[in-house]
């Protein structure tokens, strides 16, 4: 990582207002509750009172945090998710700014860098109804090569967080577009430690990870529970899960990971067969004990891994 780690937060917004980084717990660092993803239609979640049931579920297997990565134009929902906080006790992150450019609404195309670091940072200050985000993203890279208007999105990202020092977190659509993203963002004065690259268990690659290690970001393993989007069970994709986080393990690096579920259709619940909200801290942290992850290794991953990089500490 760079030298200059920047200004650390020892607050965390949540939905519900800050708390001290240090009442984080065990988080889900990339999560859905409400939806209307573009390429899922009839899939959408939309329910609160199953959300909640869901959510309750993984508080049960430990889980005190969740950082909810939903844009307004993939069907955000600020009020839901507060009700959804105050109903379960598990603190709710939430994030801003815009997905990909398949999704994002018209004006963008005619609104500079500078109207929309503006946008961004009025809501970072101010809220949506007094609900202030607490991280940025998740902002994507549809393809293997930045669109131009999310180059413009990347650098109104980028100048939003030199002045929130919220973190960053990068949408990678099953290619490593992340270094990509990190480029333009750097370029703007960014430091890679306030930079999550997604969904990287979902690239077959180790040369790509040690990659994005030797960068200095974020890696988010967050469609851990290799399950696809029709309710099936992947096994082979759950051992490559499996053999990522032992891989880590043994090069020391499990202190730059970050796991997930990336719960974002209804098929990734439990009620329509998927592993739900409580896979990542119940049934996949026990198949790492399974294989030797200590207590403490849990500690990293879960509780001091998702604080430092909210933090930037």
């Amino acid at each position: 990582m760079s030298a200059d780690l920047g200004p650390a937060l020892a607050q965390i917004q949540t939905v519900l207002g800050p708390i001290a980084a240090s009442d984080l717990g065990w988080t889900l660092a990339h999560e859905h509750f409400f939806t209307k993803t573009y390429d899922a239609p009839g899939m959408y979640l939309a329910d609160e009172e199953i959300a909640a049931l869901e959510l309750t579920e993984a508080v049960q297997c430990g889980t005190k945090s969740v950082i909810d990565l939903t844009t307004p134009d993939l069907g955000r929902q600020p009020e839901a998710l507060r009700r959804l906080s105050e109903r379960t006790k598990a603190n709710i992150v939430m994030g801003c700014g815009w997905y990909i450019h398949k999704t994002y609404p018209e004006e963008i195309t005619f609104t500079s860098t500078n109207e929309l670091t503006s946008i961004l940072l009025q809501e970072i200050n101010s809220g949506v109804n007094g609900i202030k985000p607490g991280v940025i993203g998740e902002i994507g890279v549809a393809g293997d090569r930045v669109e131009a208007r999310e180059e413009r999105v990347l650098r109104a990202v980028a100048r939003a967080h030199l002045e929130s020092h919220l973190t960053i977190f990068i949408h990678q659509q099953r290619v490593f577009s992340g270094p990509a993203a990190l480029e333009i963002l750097m370029d703007e004065g960014v430091q890679p430690n306030r930079v999550v690259f997604c969904h990287m268990d979902s690239i077959r690659d180790f040369e790509a990870h040690d990659k994005a290690i030797e960068l200095g970001v974020w890696l988010s393993y967050d469609r851990i529970q290799g399950w696809d989007l029709v309710h099936q069970l992947r096994p082979w994709e759950v051992k490559y899960r499996v053999d990522l986080l032992s891989r880590a393990q043994s090069s020391g690096d499990l202190n730059r990971l970050l796991l997930s579920t990336d719960c974002c259709v209804l098929g990734d619940l439990s009620r329509y067969g998927g592993p739900g909200y409580a896979y990542t801290h119940g049934a996949f942290a026990q198949s790492l004990r399974n294989i030797g992850f200590t207590a403490a290794d849990l500690e990293i991953l879960f509780r001091d891994n998702p604080k430092r990089a909210l933090t930037g500490s």
